[in-house]
């Protein structure tokens, strides 16, 4: 769920300005790949790119900030299931 936020706070943030996503990795200067990989979910993003890409698209309120940034900490943490104790054998 939290990675979902993530990606999608995002997403709506990068269309609602109008931008695609190749401008937004060129601005970020990113390749275009990772961009659409943390759009798609398919990689989590680190507070390290998270911060300036959230500035970018115009996200600066810092209660918001501080949630999509939590998220994305949260997103990282994730424990597979096959990762916890119970199972460690």
């Amino acid at each position: 769920m939290a990675r979902r936020a993530v990606r999608l706070a995002i997403k709506d943030a990068r269309t609602a300005k109008g931008l695609t996503q190749s401008q937004v990795a060129e601005a970020m200067e990113w390749s275009l790949s990772k961009v659409m990989r943390i759009e798609s979910g398919e990689v989590t993003i680190s507070q390290n790119d998270l911060r300036p890409l959230l500035s970018h698209l115009g996200i600066r309120d810092k209660a918001r900030v501080d949630e999509l940034v939590q998220a994305a900490k949260a997103s990282k943490q994730r424990q597979q299931w096959w990762d916890h104790k119970r199972y460690a054998e």
